[in-house]
């Protein structure tokens, strides 16, 4: 029974990343020519009911840029949409980013630059995202079985991801997807204080 279970184990956690695929060529924004687009999608995440996929853009300007695009705009919007911007991307810099989106593996998403202008005088050297409030916490529950049967999880939140962790006698498993853009304002952590 045992010989069984492992390979379909293997199976149910490798299947989504089975699809994942190479970056696909440079094309050049339809708008803003000097903007160069890739992706690739990386996987799917089942709780989200999303696929992944890396997004590069590539400043081909001579001049260092600020940048902004959307993830699939004519499927994602309002909460659901998927924007960026980076700041100061110098000539032949390229930028990388994260979206989730209901385009599979098979097909490629669709990245469409909204605005290029001159890097703001405030923009560093380098290319910048722009300042986003992600929330950082940890939080830990044990259950009250014996010791021998106890059970465990843990949710970290850091950046830009969450990472949940299950811990049982014989299983365990642990997650980790992208926390959706724009979040700030839809969590609140109370300090022990303020309680």
């Amino acid at each position: 029974m045992r010989t069984l279970l492992l390979p379909l184990a293997a199976m149910v956690v490798l299947a989504p990343f089975a699809k994942a695929q190479d970056w696909s060529s440079w094309k050049a924004d339809d708008t803003y020519r000097g903007i160069e687009v890739r992706t690739r999608c990386t996987g799917y995440n089942e709780f989200a009911g999303r696929y992944l996929w890396d997004v590069q853009l590539r400043n081909r300007y001579q001049k260092r840029v600020d940048v902004t695009w959307a993830a699939e705009p004519q499927r994602l919007r309002g909460t659901a949409a998927q924007g960026d911007e980076a700041l100061g991307v110098s000539p032949g810099e390229t930028v990388d980013a994260h979206h989730t989106a209901p385009v599979d593996c098979s097909t490629r998403l669709m990245v469409r630059v909204n605005g290029v202008r001159p890097a703001s005088e405030s923009a560093g050297t380098t290319a910048q995202a722009r300042p986003q409030y992600r929330p950082q916490f940890q939080a830990h529950w044990n259950s009250r079985d014996p010791e021998e049967s106890q059970k465990s999880l843990t949710v970290r939140a850091y950046g830009d991801a969450v990472t949940g962790q299950w811990s049982s006698p014989g299983f365990s498993f642990e997650i980790t997807t992208p926390l959706p853009k724009n979040i700030h304002g839809s969590i609140s952590l109370d300090s022990p204080a303020q309680k």
